[in-house]
């Protein structure tokens, strides 16, 4: 049964097959406590959670369905394994009170790029 529902066969075949591959990883969303929105974007709602001991972001995409933009990013994504000045993608998971895909990254500290450069 499929994590997500059929937007496109196409996307939502790379999408699968991806995750059966191990290119990317799909969490639990129980897995994550202390979830709390810390911003908002034409993308999506950005959230701030605990998982594991540490902090990551999820991003939520606003969609429940594998669309081209979601797979075009994931494979943005998943190309860069570490870059110093990248948050690190570890995944994905899907809210269960929305069923919304989310990505899963590294927790940025000092806030998104905009807050960063006006707080220089």
């Amino acid at each position: 049964m499929s994590p997500t529902k059929r937007a496109s066969s196409k996307y939502s075949d790379w999408f699968e097959k991806a995750l059966r591959d191990g290119i990317i990883t799909l969490y639990k969303y129980s897995l994550y406590s202390n979830v709390k929105e810390v911003g908002k974007g034409g993308f999506g709602i950005v959230y701030s959670a605990d998982y594991e001991g540490r902090k990551v972001a999820l991003k939520s995409v606003n969609t429940n369905e594998v669309t081209k933009e979601f797979v075009i990013e994931l494979k943005r994504l998943s190309s860069i394994k570490s870059h110093p000045n990248l948050n690190q993608f570890h995944g994905v998971t899907i809210d269960t009170k929305t069923g919304n895909l989310m990505l899963v990254l590294q927790f940025a500290n000092r806030g998104n790029l905009r807050q960063y450069s006006k707080d220089q």
